[in-house]
């Protein structure tokens, strides 16, 4: 949740998106301790976000949007996840958008209700 302040611009979309049904937050307790174990893997000091492996794992997210390119070799590293586990990909621009799909979203997340018309364009006006 940290990270948020970061980015303040994204916490009207989130908050608006929350409010629809259309966020879901892991287990926070669960995230800090999966977080440990992966810090306890890795011993590269570029890699300065475990968090978001460790939400991945906890959430079953399975993409990231980021700007962070620099993120992407590390949390794509499969030393951090259960050997069952697929790493996530990673929505970095507009020509991703393929990856926003219902196949991409956990089972548990779903059915998934779709926004309707003046929802999309108050989404729309927020991103502005």
């Amino acid at each position: 949740m940290s990270e948020l302040s970061k980015i303040p611009k994204f916490i009207p979309i989130l908050r608006f998106l929350r409010e629809m049904n259309k966020v879901y937050i892991g287990n926070k307790e669960n995230i800090d301790r999966i977080q440990s174990e992966i810090e306890a893997l890795n011993h590269d000091p570029d890699f300065d976000d475990p968090h978001l492996p460790a939400i991945v794992i906890d959430t079953k997210c399975k993409i990231i949007c980021s700007e962070d390119k620099r993120s992407i070799p590390f949390v794509r590293d499969r030393k951090f996840y259960p050997n069952d586990f697929t790493p996530p990909m990673y929505f970095t621009k507009s020509s991703n958008k393929n990856l926003l799909c219902d196949e991409n979203i956990d089972d548990r997340l779903k059915p998934i209700c779709k926004l309707k018309k003046d929802q999309l364009l108050l989404i729309d006006k927020i991103l502005s």
